[in-house]
């Protein structure tokens, strides 16, 4: 079927950022992060792509078992990076 006509699929993935849109006045109460806090953010973040890269790696598996691969455009994109206090 596939082989035979055009085909289009999307996927969307919810994160790897969490929406960091807290009140100020609850955002505040936590000025002191520590080294381990920024650690475990990271962590978590780091954690959540690879979460991500998982279903990502089930669906170009399946387009080469189906023969589809060689003949398939794959656009990955993403809103933004986080940069996790990198500049």
């Amino acid at each position: 079927m596939f082989k035979e006509s055009p085909w289009f699929c999307t996927v969307g993935f919810g994160g790897p950022h969490d929406s960091w849109d807290t009140p100020k006045v609850y955002a505040d109460l936590y000025r002191n992060m520590t080294e381990q806090d920024i650690i475990g953010l990271r962590r978590s973040y780091y954690g959540h792509v690879t979460l991500i890269d998982g279903p990502i790696r089930r669906i170009i598996g399946c387009l080469e078992k189906r023969g589809l691969l060689e003949n398939t455009v794959i656009v990955f994109t993403a809103d933004h990076g986080e940069q996790n206090g990198d500049y």
